[in-house]
């Protein structure tokens, strides 16, 4: 049975649509990308709390690119979500298969690397590895989402509305671009005009992120 995930933009609409949905994904502050919002860990057992009171489910997005300089963060992250009642955790760097096995961890991962998630091979392989859920990407045609849902051992995340995640730069490409032509901002919302089409551009303090140009 289907079931709808929405990714909150703040805890009031967590709130405000707890009844009516099945669960929500949130990510992590300073570990997650491509989110409407970033909780803190304090913020997330808070919801935590309130999602297990209403019998909903709860996702946490570790969904960027990990380096050496996160592992140690990254595992107090994981077992203090071990310690929670998650549904399970997005990943898209390995490191996360490699700390589950390592750190001998029961917690669900849900394979999300994006544009890479584009057939059941592939998500046949991260199955077998200790991933249980795989989010498909989102350039698939609806017959290929068939075709994956009958040959995969995955549960399978779709995107069924919003902007369409095009990619993530460590670079401060809006800043470096206010610098170059010494340009002040209003700090209103940013877009990359190009061949008549407007997409969004958004810069948090760790990375620079751009989506598509039209709603899903």
């Amino acid at each position: 049975m289907a079931k709808i995930l929405v990714m909150p933009s703040n805890r009031k609409q967590i709130e405000k649509l707890i009844n009516d949905v099945d669960g929500f994904i949130i990510g992590l502050k300073d570990m997650s990308v491509n989110m409407p919002s970033y909780f803190t860990m304090n913020e997330i057992k808070e919801i935590n709390e309130l999602l297990n009171n209403s019998n909903k489910e709860l996702f946490i997005s570790l969904n960027k690119n990990m380096h050496n300089s996160d592992l140690e963060y990254l595992k107090d992250v994981l077992y203090e979500l071990e310690n929670m009642n998650i549904k399970g955790v997005f990943y898209y760097d390995v490191a996360l298969i490699n700390l589950k096995q390592e750190l001998d961890l029961k917690i669900d991962l849900v394979f999300s690397e994006e544009h890479a998630v584009t057939n059941y091979a592939t998500i046949n392989y991260w199955n077998m590895m200790g991933a249980k859920y795989a989010y498909l990407a989102n350039e698939l045609t609806l017959n290929e989402i068939k075709e994956i849902s009958k040959n995969s051992n995955c549960s399978l995340m779709v995107t069924v509305f919003g902007y369409i995640p095009i990619f993530v730069s460590e670079r401060k490409l809006i800043s470096n671009y206010l610098n170059t032509f010494n340009l002040k901002t209003d700090n209103s919302k940013k877009y990359i005009k190009k061949e008549g089409k407007r997409y969004p551009i958004i810069e948090n303090d760790n990375v620079t992120e751009v989506y598509s140009d039209y709603i899903l």
